[in-house]
């Protein structure tokens, strides 16, 4: 799963997306996170070292990636 979340910073780098959004569980709580694209690689470094393979974040077992998707424009997103 974390290989399908940095192979998505990956195309949004490539094709210049301009937003990743990642959906976190953070105990309970869900919430989006919009991520433009000059913070592209920035955040993937992140991802990459702070969550394990099933997108568990490896200091906090109560905080995980449920979903993630990148997008050129804002108003074509939805998660639910």
């Amino acid at each position: 799963m974390k290989k399908e979340l940095l192979a998505c910073f990956d195309r949004a780098i490539e094709f210049e997306y301009k937003y990743v959004v990642v959906r976190i569980d953070a105990d309970g709580l869900e919430e989006s996170i919009v991520i433009p694209k000059q913070s592209f690689e920035g955040k993937r470094a992140f991802y990459k070292s702070a969550y394990s393979e099933d997108l568990t974040h490896v200091m906090n077992s109560k905080v995980s990636i449920l979903k993630f998707a990148c997008f050129q424009d804002m108003k074509h997103w939805d998660f639910d």
